[in-house]
């Protein structure tokens, strides 16, 4: 009895095989392409690709903290400006700081969209331009979350790869 449960182990190990049949080929190859889709789309760029490359370097939670963290402080920017463009008198030089900080700390991620709605938005802070702040802002409430569902997507299926034993693929813009 002992024998045939290491050979399905064995078999597990040798075929690529994990919990529910998937093959670890088939979770690079959706990685892979929903990496691509979102390089093609605009919404990352090769800083993005820069910073996964750490995966490869054993540094895979070090990368994920680093996402988490970068979410976190920018859902917390996007909040304070909000509150700030509902403030009277708008304090655009405030809002316009959290729009560069965001703006900043999105390019380093690789959110090439995230990114470039912060540049238009700090643009107008210094026209002190409230109706396009504000339609910048509603911008960045629907750029922002898209964003992060699909890097927290393609953090969970990374975690699926490197707990099945197979390696996350680098994909190069």
């Amino acid at each position: 009895m002992k024998s045939g449960l290491s050979k399905t182990t064995n078999l597990k190990e040798k075929f690529g095989f994990m919990e529910g049949g998937m093959e670890i080929s088939q979770l690079q190859r959706h990685f892979v392409e929903q990496v691509s889709s979102m390089f093609s789309k605009g919404y990352l760029d090769g800083q993005f690709f820069q910073l996964q490359k750490l995966q490869g370097d054993g540094g895979i939670d070090f990368y994920v903290e680093l996402v988490s963290v970068f979410f976190q402080d920018s859902e917390k920017l996007i909040n304070e400006m909000g509150i700030a463009l509902d403030k009277q008198p708008v304090d655009f030089k405030e809002i316009g700081a959290n729009a560069h900080q965001l703006k900043g700390s999105s390019a380093s991620m690789g959110a090439k969209r995230v990114s470039k709605v912060c540049e238009a938005f700090c643009s107008l802070c210094k026209e002190m331009d409230k109706e396009g702040c504000l339609r910048c802002f509603d911008q960045l409430k629907h750029e922002f979350p898209f964003l992060k569902g699909k890097v927290e997507a393609l953090l969970r299926l990374v975690q699926k790869i490197v707990a099945s034993g197979g390696a996350v693929p680098v994909v190069e813009p």
